[in-house]
């Protein structure tokens, strides 16, 4: 049974159920959690960073496929759920966020020309 902390009432963040297991289980979780913590981020953060819900989606789908991109993508989301988090207690700045989300950004950029490689590697070799 993984560790899971009782509930805090001074949190506002989501904690999920229990650890997940498998990476589709992780972007998940994580995903979801993204979701919520960017929907508790005050009106102006929200616009400020309004590329966070679609980087997240795009990160999720490439967690979800079997292959290279999915430790990476994986990773990505775990970076930009944790930097959330952050901004939401005041441990981070938002032009912190803003570049650990140019970094998040650039690997999913990464990750998406891995997969058009794949892609055509599999067409040249049929």
């Amino acid at each position: 049974q993984p560790f899971r902390p009782r509930s805090s009432s001074h949190s506002n963040a989501p904690w999920p159920a229990a650890i997940p297991s498998t990476g589709s289980s992780v972007a998940e979780e994580w995903g979801s959690s993204i979701e919520a913590l960017y929907a508790a981020l005050p009106e102006a953060h929200q616009k400020r960073l309004a590329e966070v819900p679609d980087l997240a989606a795009r990160l999720q789908v490439r967690a979800f496929s079997a292959g290279a991109e999915r430790t990476p993508a994986v990773a990505a989301l775990e970076t930009l759920r944790l930097d959330i988090l952050r901004l939401q207690a005041g441990t981070i700045a938002e032009p912190e966020l803003t570049a650990d989300l140019d970094a998040v950004r650039k690997l999913g950029e990464e990750v998406d020309r891995v997969v058009a490689a794949t892609v055509e590697v599999a067409k040249l070799t049929r």
